[in-house]
């Protein structure tokens, strides 16, 4: 089957399997790009000498964490939940769970998002990211 993106998307999709990054959408996981030590080191490296983010000493490190948990986060809701969410079997309780597993990743994502200090401009406020209880 094969899968077909908004024009912008696609462009995106064939520089990237041309520059041979490995892309695909099937079964098989793209080329992870930040889980290996080497590549950590050589970010957090690389972002304490970009002026643009370096507020501390850990905003680097706690930079390319950010990164590196969001590329696991994203790969698993797009390989992994978001096909099931369009398949048309997945009714009832298990959509109830699936659901529930996707919220769980994005509230994963928007800590990323928070923690370190580069991205809360996007967000002045964190109140809106407190679980409310269903009574308030």
């Amino acid at each position: 089957m094969a899968i077909h993106f908004p024009i912008r998307v696609q462009a995106c999709v064939e520089a990237s399997q041309t520059a041979g990054e490995g892309l695909n959408l099937g079964n098989e996981q793209m080329t992870e790009l930040l889980q290996s030590k080497e590549a950590f080191r050589n970010l957090v490296q690389r972002l304490s000498t970009t002026p643009v983010i370096v507020r501390s000493q850990e905003e680097p490190e706690t930079l390319a964490h950010a990164f590196s948990d969001l590329e696991i986060s994203l790969r698993k809701f797009l390989h992994e939940q978001l096909p099931k969410l369009a398949d048309p079997s997945i009714q009832g309780e298990p959509l109830g769970d699936l659901l529930l597993d996707i919220r769980e990743e994005f509230r994963h994502i928007l800590y990323h998002l928070h923690d370190p200090q580069f991205f809360r401009v996007l967000e002045p406020t964190h109140e809106w990211l407190m679980v409310r209880s269903e009574q308030e």
